[in-house]
């Protein structure tokens, strides 16, 4: 809920830029005037709904992410309580794993039986914890002091037990929030010409139900991978993939080319039960607005 910013909070020009963007990009494929089509719901909404419009963060903005096109306020709202908020918690997780957990985020930590809540971050390669004293019986707290401080009197680490734990969290939903941020960026990229085709249907559905098993095989995990990374790939080789690369960071998310390429993910998960695969080919612009390539008629 908190990645929400309606139109009417938008930077001046915002508004009628991206709406009238989308209102002359729709109008190419039915007979909608000054009306905007909700990218994931396909519903429209006319100049004067303006304000059921919001712009979306891709990726949350939680994630780092920059808004760059419109969906509707229902969508948005959705996400960010269902799917999104996984996404986060399953990042900081992963960052919290590999020893890079800039953001503090909450845990409970746990000495000799007894916990406490707080935050922990990751400083030099040091873990910090900072407790919560409103979350927080003073009387643990000084136990787990007093236990601690017998960890620096004696040489044995015998029995010395430290437990620290995350909230909890969804890999499936946080995998569909991922789809989702791809399926946005491309459709900020090239627009309803490739939305609109066949083989994305499934894709919105998955995004509609994240816990029904619709799809599979569009979500890959590279944890060497920059986590500043923004791209969009062509894939080219492998030919059989036929399909595009979002890259976001550690995660790569797999969409297929468009068109009626219905068993593109059924294809793509029977080569990469073989293992892993590596995708190259053609880079194009990452979006930072609605740009709509393939709703322009060549200049």
């Amino acid at each position: 809920m908190d990645d929400i910013q309606t139109l009417a909070d938008a930077p001046s020009g915002t508004k009628d830029i991206w709406f009238r963007q989308g209102a002359k990009a729709i109008s190419r494929y039915c007979d909608l005037t000054d009306s905007y089509v909700c990218p994931l719901c396909l519903r429209w909404f006319p100049q004067q709904a303006v304000e059921h419009l919001s712009r979306e963060h891709v990726p949350p903005r939680k994630l780092g992410g920059e808004a760059i096109t419109l969906t509707c306020r229902d969508c948005n709202s959705t996400a960010g309580s269902t799917i999104d908020s996984h996404a986060v918690v399953g990042e900081r997780a992963l960052e919290f794993g590999l020893g890079a957990l800039k953001e503090p985020s909450r845990a409970r930590f746990g000495v000799g039986g007894v916990e406490q809540r707080g935050e922990v971050t990751h400083d030099d390669g040091n873990m910090r914890f900072v407790g919560v004293p409103r979350a927080n019986d003073p009387r643990n707290t000084e136990q787990i002091t007093t236990e601690m401080e017998k960890w620096t009197t004696t040489t044995s680490d015998d029995g010395h037990q430290l437990k620290v734990t995350l909230d909890s969290f969804s890999p499936k939903a946080a995998s569909v929030s991922w789809l989702r941020s791809g399926y946005l960026a491309l459709f900020a990229a090239l627009g309803y010409g490739y939305i609109l085709g066949e083989s994305l249907a499934a894709v919105r559905e998955q995004i509609r139900y994240p816990d029904q098993e619709i799809l599979d095989s569009y979500y890959i995990s590279r944890l060497e991978a920059d986590t500043t990374e923004r791209a969009i790939i062509l894939i080219t080789d492998p030919d059989w993939v036929d399909g595009i690369s979002v890259n976001i960071g550690r995660h790569l998310i797999l969409l297929p080319f468009g068109g009626s390429d219905t068993r593109f993910y059924d294809r793509v998960g029977e080569k990469l039960v073989s293992g892993v695969v590596k995708f190259t080919g053609c880079r194009i612009e990452w979006p930072e607005s609605p740009q709509h390539v393939w709703d322009t008629d060549p200049e």
